[in-house]
């Protein structure tokens, strides 16, 4: 890594750690980690996805380079065997690596949209939370055939773990506030309740 990528590392962590703990909307924390391992990984042509798992399919988080017909083409996949590198790498919770998307048996069933689209190469990380559970895919595409190296591999790494933090702190937030809701409503409704009921002296 040159000084260079390596101080803009760290201070992409900070910013992304900072926004984290603001509770910054996900969608545009998730947005900042693409546009900032796109602009480290010295590519122009490195166009990154993070997609989130919800039950068993795959919701589109961000996509910044990447075109929005792929992208809601996409959206609301089933992950499994052979869905692609992310529905791949998701259902078997191991990092999926394909350079050449054209002749990956992963990519039998995809490959056409892809390829549509200029897309040719695939690298895709499994996203976990603290306590193990996976919580979507991040990955990185290519125009052309294409393998990692060990220093694209480290900053995948990175960024998928700051991923993680991003969307597990976003559900923490979102469950706080739907238990706040129903707390209130229940509150309410004792309160409605009691408001009803004859007091003593009336009766």
């Amino acid at each position: 890594m040159t000084p260079a990528q390596h101080s803009a590392l760290f201070a992409a962590q900070q910013q992304i750690i900072e926004q984290i703990a603001l509770g910054v909307d996900i969608h545009l924390c998730l947005h900042n980690i693409c546009e900032q391992i796109e602009a480290i990984i010295d590519s122009k042509n490195a166009k990154s996805s993070i997609l989130t798992l919800e039950g068993n399919q795959l919701r589109h988080g961000a996509a910044p380079k990447l075109p929005p017909e792929y992208c809601q083409a996409i959206d609301g996949v089933t992950i499994g065997d052979n869905v692609g590198s992310c529905g791949t790498a998701v259902y078997t919770e191991q990092q999926v690596i394909v350079s050449n998307i054209a002749t990956s048996p992963l990519w039998a069933n995809y490959k056409t949209i892809a390829l549509a689209h200029g897309l040719q190469a695939c690298w895709s990380t499994p996203i976990f939370s603290s306590d193990n559970k996976v919580l979507g895919s991040f990955a990185v595409y290519y125009t052309h055939p294409n393998a990692p190296t060990a220093l694209d591999l480290k900053l995948i790494e990175r960024f998928t773990h700051l991923s993680g933090l991003a969307i597990e702190k976003a559900r923490s937030v979102a469950r706080e506030k739907a238990l706040s809701l129903e707390l209130q409503r229940s509150n309410d409704k004792l309160k409605a309740f009691i408001e009803v009921i004859p007091t003593a002296r009336s009766l």
